[in-house]
């Protein structure tokens, strides 16, 4: 403790505020204290790891700090109130108005994938409450004769997809794409995993990011109607397939959010990895454009 105390004071950091580290060339480790706050973000330091409840053994080690700012940590409590708002705000919402709400979405959505002569669209299988009901929508692309992606929650570790932020994770959350070619393979999905979304069936491999895809239709949880800017459900699964689409194929669909009027909101804090939306489809039948 003392020599952690000491190194504190010398280099400027604080503890005992914990933080995530992995120490370069070792496959793992399980230091007894390792709690302090590195200067430089996404930086390696030499710093005094204790190995052993006893105390008795001190190495140096070089970690990867991974650890968040004091400004990182005020926009992510910013986001948590926001969407503990929005949220609210939607489980107030009677299904009649949610139809009615979803109907001029998917109209207007429609409308612009035919002004752009997309065929290839990637949507979404909404949940009950916080989302447009998407399903009608999802047909009418069917019937126009379009080809229609729908998303999967998996993981590196279980798509063996490169990890694209590289930070020791030992999995990284991120959305896969799966290809559907009529409305009856969409309906007989059912509702799996913790959120019971209706997801596409797991097949091995699963698909990487296809070249054919033109726009993706998003859901969200708030959208800035002055910039697009986009809030999820925290985590980050869309920011990380838009890098992971552009990564694959060296291309960015059209980014099209769909969101109710209870969704629109005058300011969304971004933080680097987010993505925003280059159109947004809103429930009161406005189509705001960014780009």
């Amino acid at each position: 403790m003392r020599i952690i105390e000491k190194w504190s004071r010398e280099t400027g950091t604080r503890h005992p505020t914990c933080c995530r580290g992995q120490i370069a060339g070792c496959i793992s480790y399980k230091p007894v204290f390792c709690c302090l706050v590195f200067p430089v973000i996404d930086s390696q330091v030499s710093i005094p790891l204790v190995l052993g409840s006893d105390f008795a053994s001190v190495i140096f080690a070089q970690v990867r700090c991974t650890c968040m700012t004091h400004q990182d940590s005020a926009m992510i409590s910013q986001k948590q109130v926001l969407r503990t708002q929005v949220k609210a705000m939607l489980r107030g919402l009677s299904q009649a108005e949610l139809a009615r709400q979803s109907e001029i979405v998917s109209r207007h959505a429609l409308s612009l994938v035919n002004a752009k002569g997309f065929t290839h669209i990637a949507c979404f299988l909404n949940m009950d409450h916080s989302e447009m009901k998407t399903e009608p929508l999802v047909e009418s692309l069917f019937k126009q004769g379009k080809t229609v992606y729908l998303p999967r929650c998996s993981s590196t570790s279980v798509s063996k997809q490169v990890d694209l932020r590289q930070d020791g994770a030992l999995k990284r959350p991120h959305l896969v794409f799966y290809r559907f070619d009529s409305l009856a393979q969409v309906q007989a999905l059912q509702p799996q995993g913790k959120y019971k979304l209706r997801e596409p069936v797991r097949t091995d491999p699963e698909p990487l990011p296809t070249p054919a895809l033109e726009v993706i239709l998003m859901p969200g949880v708030a959208f800035c109607k002055k910039n697009g800017a986009r809030m999820g459900h925290g985590a980050g699964y869309y920011d990380d397939y838009i890098s992971r689409h552009i990564h694959y194929t060296g291309k960015k669909p059209l980014l099209v959010g769909l969101a109710l009027e209870e969704q629109l909101v005058d300011d969304v804090p971004l933080e680097q990895h987010d993505y925003t939306v280059d159109c947004l489809v809103c429930g009161d039948g406005t189509v705001k454009w960014y780009t």
